[in-house]
């Protein structure tokens, strides 16, 4: 194990909300960095109080971000540690804060690495492993004596599962997996793990201490592997994944098992090539949604399915448009509706953003069809930056909504300084001054500011430095 100085850099991330064009979807919400770079979602999860969770990547740095249930911004976060960082997975702690999965590393390697923070995604503690040269965190849980467990892949030639305690230090690990584990749960026993090995289903139940309580295997291809599980009602599990059979490159794969992980079911389908389920879970209807890609190497779409009870296929939906599209989670609110995450290529044409959409029971149905891309305008620029005394705010924007404003943020996300924008006509252009104090004229302390223009549902959020 080894300590490392920890650099936490936050950056301004601006989101884009739509209400949909469309009966099809009730909204959908971007994610895009105002710095540049690709965002991907990696993981996601549902807080008791409807509000979401996302962690992923921003370029090549952990990025975290909670929405309300409507995908509302509430905070967002990114950190660099070394060259590259990453994130794959996310728990919620029974101290109200996150427990994240991933790595950290350079051109010479990367290690697994966890990563706990406080409720408002500030972290806390950082712990990186050293076991080889390329080594990822992929899954966690936390464990119910409040320690944690961790699994981790280096490349696919090695991989263990690692039990901490609550600091993140280690307690027992299993570096001699004979499969790969891609998704975790926690169980009355233990654990339940699912994956792949030799070719087929994996489902790998553990006690607290690692050992093996149950195991069983299903086949129904030349190669299967389960991305997810997820309990059911009746006390089995719904798993969901890929599998190929063949010359067919992969088919989404589905299989129910009851409580002692024996077959009732099985569900296949090839929309369009290359196809995998990424997350599956029971609906309060009884039935099941399963959510992930469908598509050829390049081009990809999100492919969100609804099964019923016994697996027969009551809907489906395919959407996209250029570039790669992904569904990769997904999670049922308190009113029914389904909110959907995944990141695409389509939005802005280039880099991806992180993506969310929410439909109701009838509103994924009978989509086929690209993502609505915006067809509104926002720039927002300062000069100069870094700044002292004074910097010229420059914006631009066309159909202004009655209640855009330009305001300054500080790190804790307090907003310092305010502009009404009300004033500017359509196709608007225009410019601020900002003298570097808060709304009662005081002159505010050296550091990181953000800025946001903001003008309806649509936002978009820069940097500012000022330096004294």
């Amino acid at each position: 194990m080894k300590k490392l100085l920890v650099i936490i850099v936050v950056l301004s991330i601006a989101s884009s909300f739509l209400i949909a064009q469309n009966r099809n979807l009730l909204w959908e919400v971007f994610f895009g960095s105002a710095v540049g770079g690709s965002e991907r979602g990696h993981d996601m999860i549902q807080l008791a109080d409807g509000s979401l969770v996302i962690t992923g990547t921003v370029g090549e740095d952990t990025y975290l971000v909670k929405t309300d249930s409507n995908g509302i911004l509430i905070w967002e976060s990114v950190i660099s540690v070394l060259l590259w960082d990453g994130v794959n997975a996310i728990d919620e702690t029974t101290d109200g804060g996150f427990i994240l999965c991933g790595y950290v590393g350079n051109t010479a390697g990367w290690d697994y690495t966890l990563v706990k923070t406080d409720a408002n995604g500030i972290e806390e503690w950082r712990q990186t492993y050293v076991f080889g040269q390329y080594d990822k965190g992929f899954e966690v849980l936390e464990a119910a004596d409040g320690g944690f467990l961790l699994y981790w892949d280096g490349y696919g030639q090695t991989r263990g599962l690692v039990k901490t305690d609550a600091n993140g230090m280690l307690e027992w690990e299993n570096d001699a997996l004979a499969g790969y584990v891609f998704d975790m749960m926690r169980i009355a026993s233990g654990y339940l793990l699912v994956g792949e090995i030799n070719g087929d289903v994996w489902i790998w139940e553990i006690d607290e201490a690692g050992t093996e309580v149950a195991s069983a295997t299903i086949d129904s291809g030349e190669t299967d592997e389960a991305y997810a599980v997820a309990p059911t009602a009746d006390g089995g599990y719904i798993i969901a994944g890929s599998k190929k059979v063949g010359f067919d490159p992969k088919d989404i794969f589905v299989v129910k098992v009851d409580a002692t992980y024996t077959e009732e079911w099985q569900f296949s389908a090839n929309p369009v090539e290359y196809d995998n389920a990424e997350d599956v879970i029971q609906t309060a209807d009884g039935n099941y949604l399963v959510v992930g890609i469908a598509g050829g190497y390049v081009d990809k779409d999100a492919y969100i399915l609804k099964l019923d009870s016994v697996g027969t296929e009551v809907w489906h939906a395919i959407k996209g448009n250029e570039g790669e599209d992904t569904a990769i989670r997904v999670v049922e609110q308190a009113n029914g509706n389904l909110v959907v995450m995944g990141y695409t290529q389509s939005y802005n044409g280039q880099d991806q953003d992180i993506w969310l959409m929410c439909g109701d029971e009838t509103g994924f149905v009978g989509i086929d069809e690209n993502i609505t891309i915006p067809v509104t305008t926002m720039n927002l620029s300062a000069y100069p930056n870094p700044f002292n005394p004074s910097t010229t705010i420059m914006f631009s924007l066309d159909a202004p909504a009655n209640n855009t404003e330009l305001a300054i943020y500080n790190l804790r996300g307090q907003k310092i300084k305010t502009f009404s924008l009300n004033s500017y006509p359509e196709m608007s252009e225009g410019s601020v001054v900002w003298n570097g104090s808060d709304e009662n004229n005081k002159p505010v302390a050296s550091g990181l500011y953000l800025y946001k223009l903001t003008s309806g549902t649509r936002s978009i959020t820069r940097k500012l430095i000022l330096m004294k």
